[in-house]
């Protein structure tokens, strides 16, 4: 499972407008912004950003270590979602690696992962740190 989540975010740091759009922040621990519950109005209007080519998914991410979890909203290439074993507009709540556990939602409508239901690679190498610190 480890290769496979590895895989996923390389992934993302690979992809190069495309037509879906979603709302997309990386996990912020002080301001919250990204984290549930997220509100879907002009407050997180900065968040609503266009997919990159190739982004053909939005997604939600939400990581626990230990005690701390963060919250994700980005966009990805439907490949990178199914190798993570998600089927399209559900989630997966039974990820787990190491003392990292998440649950994963997709979905393929405009700015489908503002709900509690599911950018770009600076969320890839903020999950990417967080494998090399937790998962040794």
């Amino acid at each position: 499972m480890e290769l496979k989540v590895a895989f996923v975010f390389l992934a993302v740091c690979v992809y190069s407008g495309n037509a879906l759009s979603c709302y997309q922040c990386e996990p912020d621990l002080t301001a919250k912004g990204c984290n549930d519950p997220f509100a879907t109005d002009n407050s997180t209007a900065a968040f609503k950003k266009s997919c990159m080519a190739g982004g053909d998914t939005c997604m939600k991410m939400v990581i626990t270590i230990k005690d701390n979890t963060a919250v994700a909203r980005t966009c990805l290439p439907k490949l990178a979602v199914s190798v993570l074993g998600i089927d399209m507009n559900t989630c997966k709540s039974d990820v787990k690696f190491s003392n990292m556990s998440g649950t994963f939602c997709a979905c393929d409508k405009d700015f489908c992962n503002g709900a509690k239901v599911v950018r770009s690679s600076v969320i890839a190498a903020f999950v990417g740190v967080l494998l090399v610190l937790f998962v040794r």
